[in-house]
């Protein structure tokens, strides 16, 4: 069987990092973006760059798209000028942004009248995982048509988790990053009134290490980077904001009241306001330090 021919739309700071994987580890690799200066990087690389997202769906066998909501995924995919004006019979579409499962399956759902088979697969972690390759990926859609898609898939990540049917990844993203946006939120406010009660942030760390409250988030993500005040974009307030407005879509249509969600997503927003492509965690963290007039911050020493 002939090698698979591949094509990525959407070479932001995530696709960048995620095609280029594909490139690296020898893939047939046609890119599209919005972008001109986008394309012409990874042509000059060895990729193929194509005029539209409908002349690289011609030219390739899957297609991949990164692009940053689910208005774009619509227009990528549907519109004049799109995936569905090259699909053909067996091309495979693998959406790996971050949107709603509504849109996954509407799209999926146009598509297949054309013949293209989807995925949708939404990333877990972010920009230097994308470039290292060691993402996460939550997949939904058909069983084998994840086999076909499987090897690109493991080029670009550490781990694929087959979360169900088309709009199942989606779906499971949204817990996710709802999830991350609380966890943030709570320990920012946490560290807050403790320092402010004077407690050293350092102190809260380490009994929470010990007890059960002990968690990645804040035993090591946010020591890493937030706690040192290192603000530089990572993911960005504007998007976690819009992750947290989709999963509060989410529950709506599902007649779920979401009181916690509710708080967190004005915090969100605020912070997209004040701060809209500075990493969300440092935002947020930077949001309470205002408030109460203190430094969310672990002493030199201890963050180097």
């Amino acid at each position: 069987m002939a090698a698979k021919k591949i094509g990525f739309i959407g070479l932001g700071a995530m696709g960048r990092g995620l095609a280029g994987n594909l490139l690296r580890k020898g893939f047939d690799l046609t890119v599209w973006d919005v972008a001109q200066p986008a394309i012409d990087a990874f042509v000059e690389r060895g990729a193929k760059g194509a005029s539209s997202a409908a002349e690289l769906a011609r030219a390739v066998d899957v297609v991949f798209t990164m692009v940053p909501d689910a208005p774009d995924v619509r227009r990528v995919a549907l519109e004049a000028g799109g995936i569905i004006d090259g699909a053909h019979a067996g091309l495979i579409y693998v959406d790996l942004s971050t949107v709603d499962p509504t849109t996954s399956r509407h799209v999926g759902a146009e598509l297949a009248k054309v013949g293209v088979r989807m995925l949708d697969s939404p990333v877990g972690r972010g920009v230097v995982d994308a470039e290292k390759g060691t993402v996460t990926f939550m997949v939904g859609g058909d069983a084998a048509t994840l086999e076909e898609a499987r090897p690109m898939l493991e080029a670009m990540s550490s781990e694929i988790m087959h979360i169900g049917a088309l709009g199942a990844g989606t779906t499971i993203k949204l817990v996710n990053n709802y999830l991350a946006a609380g966890m943030v939120a709570i320990i920012a406010e946490c560290a807050s009134f403790g320092i402010k009660s004077g407690v050293s942030l350092e102190q809260i760390i380490a009994l929470s290490d010990k007890t059960g409250t002990s968690n990645k988030v804040l035993n090591m993500v946010l020591p890493g980077k937030a706690f040192k005040h290192d603000y530089t974009p990572g993911f960005a307030s504007r998007l976690a904001a819009k992750d947290h407005r989709l999963a509060m879509g989410l529950a709506r249509d599902l007649d779920i009241d979401l009181p916690v969600g509710k708080a967190v997503l004005d915090l969100l927003e605020t912070s997209e306001k004040n701060y809209r492509d500075e990493d969300f965690m440092g935002s947020v963290m930077r949001l309470f330090e205002a408030q109460s007039g203190i430094e969310i911050r672990l002493k030199p020493t201890d963050a180097a």
